[in-house]
Parts: structure tokens; C-alpha cells; sequence
């Protein structure tokens, strides 16, 4: 890589300042300086030789904590090159230490085991349009198992799962998106659960700082990649002394049919039970399902009543299908789970040109305060494509604003605030006040102005001349 190392200034003289001129010369290095910028200093980053003073930088290195700060200078004395993040990626020295060391995107024996989880998410949150149709590599990507997914591919996700759950649920937020079912912190021990598999060799309680049911599932998972089963041993430290769930695995034999009847059984013993652990029960209600057909992730509609009571029993349920050697989850809804896990490995250079509209980092600039910044270019008018972190990336519905505002609001464009509005609508009130009253003042001198006994006789007269009638 080559590096160009300077204050703010020389980033606006690489965009053109000055036609470019005055620019330290960039120097060729096989990686970060051992000591990162300061103050507002920063790091312009080549991954190839470039060929003039004016040539974009492929990455900007900040000093930690400076990234938003950054980025909100740019908006200011750089605005024909927004969103920058849409064509270069800015990255505290921390986080570019991390991802430019990260390697291509590879899952090979677990790619069954992201695309149960992820599509566990998906129906976990719509669980009344489960069908085909219903199910879209958007809806994916949205997803909070979409971008753990891909950290785990770039093998970051055990340094990073903190980071992309804040960053994850603060994209949502800045667009107004409502809340979801699960809760972010389920989701992610799920996914440590999976790297704890992974690394089995060197797993510890003491070291991944597990609840003690979340060390118990991490040992039955092992097995379960391993042996396609969980050995009874570790059953029974899952389950208890239930002598029904205790059994339930070993009845999971005969013709579907009967399975159903007996998963039903079963699930009827465990919401007796209240002596096992919730986590546990969700784990368990989701292993017991995949037993049902272990080749496949057909019987979700069969799971969704569980979801109330065991909140993450469809992404157990996605990941204890996926350890099965042989299944279809791949290929089941369309081959919806092979088309979302060409997205997560595809291959992506920290150096190379983002791919998505803008990091999380500037939109939470252009969102702050009351002059929002929305007129920028999206790939889809209907979504946005945020990168949370390096690579990293999730879809968000952009929100629809003429939707929200009524046509009618009384509002000025140099006047665009709450106690505008207010004073419009009072002076609008007082008009109507104003108004009202000269009514009441005509209606009452039209009444004084005619004389009593007139409006009387005229009033009999007509009632007369209906009895004549009659």
C-alpha cells in the first residue's frame, strides 16, 4: 500500500484544491505506521502507486474517536463529494488495524448453519407471511444474522460482535425503522455460540464469559457438528430429570406423522417444566424440530406458535438443521439461503470502492440536528445500503417522508421549525376568532334593524296560509 500522511488539507488538495499541487509525496509501506494519526491529522491510503497529486485516496485513516467529526468537515467544505463514504471509506486507526488484515470471505462447512439462522431471523419477525413469495434476499439483508454472517466469513465476528450489534441497531434507528421481536443481545449469543463451535478447541467458559446454559448448548453443539447428534449425557445436563423430554430424541423415530405427534408431546412436557432455564428451552424446542426431518428446515410453520414462549427457537431450530452433514437449507424457499450466502462471500477489498451508499458513520451526520441532508443517491429509491463496518454491510427501508406529512401544514422553507408552525396556526386561529365575531355582530344589527312585530306577523301569516291549505 501507499500512504500519503498530512492534516485535512492535503484531503482537499487530493480533491482537487489547489489543482492538486503542494501534496507530500506518497510513500510505499507494507503496512500502518506503528504510530497512528493525532489531532486532525490522517492517513491517505493507496492500495497501488498513484499516479497524480489528484488521485482518490481508497481509504482515509482517522484518529480514533474523530471519524464523525471528520466526516462532518467534509460535509461542509467538501459537499460535491457526498456521500464520501459511497466512494471512499473512512476508518478510525483501530478499526482499519482490524479489517485490513481480515481475509477473503469463506465459510465452507457452516454456510448451512448462516443461512439457518438468517432465515430463522427473517421468519422469526414475519411470522404470519411465511411462504415462498414472502421471503426476499432484502429481507435478508436486513437482518441482524446477515451481518454476523459476514463478519464470520471475514473471521472478525469474535472482535466485532459488540460493534456490529450497536452499529447494526443504530442504522435502524436513524431511519425511523420500528422495533423488532427479538432482542439484539439473543441474537448475538447466538452467533458467539456458533464461533465458541468453531474454536471448540479452544473454548472456555472462563474465556467467552457464557452464562452457564448458554456453555451447556455450546457443548451440545459441538457434538451435534460433529456426530449429527447430542450425546445423552449432555442431554440430560440440558433437560433435567423430565423423564418425557428426556426421551424425546430417542422417540423421534417412525414416519413424519408420528414425529410431529410426538415433537407436540414433548413440547407439552417442556412448558410444564419450569425448571429449565428459558435459553435452554428455546435450544431445546428448536434441536427437538430439526428431528422431525433432519435433512431439511420444512416444519417452521409447524414452530411458529412456539415463538411467544421461545423467542429465538427458529434460529436454534435454522442452526441445528444447518449441522446436519446432509440438508437442503440451501436450497429450500427458492434456494433463498444460496442466493443471501453469495452476497456474504463475496470477495471485498478494505482498499477496493465501497459498494454500498454510505456508511452508518455519515448518515448519523447527515441526521443529526434539524436540517436533515436526505437528497443524496440511493441504488433503489425504496432501500438504502448501509456499511456498518468495513465490508459489512445491511439494507433499511428509507423511509417514505410524504407519507408522514400532511399536504396542509402551513409552513414556510426559510421557516421550517416547530415554533413557526405555531405562530401560523395561532395567527390562522385568531383570524377565525376575528371572523367569527364580525358574523355575530352583523347577524345581531340585522335582527335589531327589523321591527319585531313584522317578523311576527309575517311568521303567522305563513302558518295561516298552510291551515288554508290543508
Amino acid at each position: 500500500m501507499w500512504i500519503r500522511r498530512g492534516s485535512r488539507r492535503i484531503f482537499l488538495n487530493a480533491l482537487g484544491a489547489n489543482n492538486g499541487s503542494g501534496q507530500p509525496s506518497a510513500v510505499e509501506t507494507p503496512g500502518l505506521p506503528a504510530e497512528g494519526p493525532l489531532g486532525d491529522e490522517l492517513f491517505l491510503i493507496w492500495e497501488s502507486e498513484p499516479k497524480s497529486q489528484s488521485d482518490l485516496p481508497d481509504l482515509v485513516v482517522v484518529p480514533n474517536g474523530e471519524a464523525s467529526d471528520f466526516l462532518a468537515w467534509v460535509s461542509t467544505f467538501a459537499p460535491g463529494i457526498l456521500p464520501l463514504t459511497a466512494f471512499i471509506r473512512v476508518l478510525e486507526i483501530r478499526s482499519a488495524k482490524t479489517f485490513l488484515r481480515s481475509t477473503k470471505p469463506i465459510l465452507r462447512q457452516i454456510e448451512s448453519c448462516c443461512a439457518g439462522l438468517i432465515l430463522g431471523e427473517v421468519i422469526s419477525q414475519a411470522p404470519a407471511r411465511v411462504d415462498t413469495t414472502s421471503l426476499s434476499p432484502l429481507g435478508c439483508a436486513s437482518t441482524l444474522s446477515y451481518c454476523m454472517a459476514r463478519a464470520l466469513a471475514l473471521q472478525v465476528l469474535d472482535d466485532t460482535a459488540d460493534q456490529i450489534v450497536e452499529k447494526w441497531s443504530l442504522a435502524r434507528n436513524l431511519l425511523g425503522q420500528p422495533d423488532r421481536k427479538l432482542r439484539t443481545s439473543a441474537i448475538k449469543d447466538i452467533w458467539l455460540v456458533l464461533v465458541d463451535v468453531l474454536n471448540e478447541d479452544r473454548f472456555t467458559l472462563r474465556n467467552r464469559q457464557l452464562s452457564a446454559p448458554l456453555g451447556a448448548i455450546v457443548r451440545a453443539c459441538v457434538e451435534l457438528k460433529a456426530t449429527q447428534k447430542i450425546d445423552v449425557h449432555t442431554w440430560r445436563n440440558l433437560v433435567g430429570n423430565s423423564r418425557d423430554i428426556l426421551a424425546a430424541p430417542e422417540r423421534m423415530q417412525g414416519s413424519r406423522e408420528e414425529r410431529v405427534m410426538r415433537f407436540e408431546n414433548a413440547l407439552a412436557a417442556l412448558s410444564q417444566n419450569v425448571v429449565v432455564e428459558p435459553n435452554l428451552a428455546s435450544f431445546i424446542s428448536g434441536y427437538l424440530a430439526s428431528l422431525i426431518d433432519p435433512s431439511s428446515f420444512s416444519y417452521t410453520k409447524l414452530v411458529l406458535p412456539l415463538l411467544d414462549r421461545f423467542p429465538t427457537v427458529m434460529l436454534w431450530y435454522g442452526l441445528c438443521a444447518g449441522f446436519q452433514q446432509r440438508n437442503d437449507l440451501l436450497s429450500q424457499f427458492n434456494a433463498l439461503g444460496r442466493r443471501v450466502l453469495r452476497d456474504i462471500a463475496k470477495p471485498e477489498s478494505p482498499l477496493g470502492r465501497p459498494s454500498s451508499d454510505i456508511s452508518v458513520d455519515e448518515l448519523e451526520v447527515f441526521m443529526r440536528g434539524d436540517k436533515q441532508f436526505r437528497d443524496f443517491h440511493r441504488s433503489s429509491p425504496k432501500h438504502i445500503s448501509i456499511e456498518i463496518l468495513p465490508m459489512i454491510s445491511m439494507s433499511v427501508n428509507w423511509p417514505d417522508r410524504s407519507t408522514k406529512e400532511p399536504h396542509t401544514l402551513v409552513e414556510s422553507k426559510e421557516h421550517q421549525d416547530f415554533e413557526f408552525v405555531a405562530r401560523q396556526l395561532s395567527q390562522a386561529i385568531q383570524s377565525l376568532n376575528q371572523i367569527h365575531t364580525r358574523l355575530l355582530g352583523s347577524q345581531r344589527r340585522h335582527l335589531e334593524s327589523v321591527p319585531s312585530g313584522k317578523v311576527f306577523s309575517s311568521t303567522v301569516t305563513k302558518g295561516r296560509g298552510k291551515r288554508r291549505k290543508s
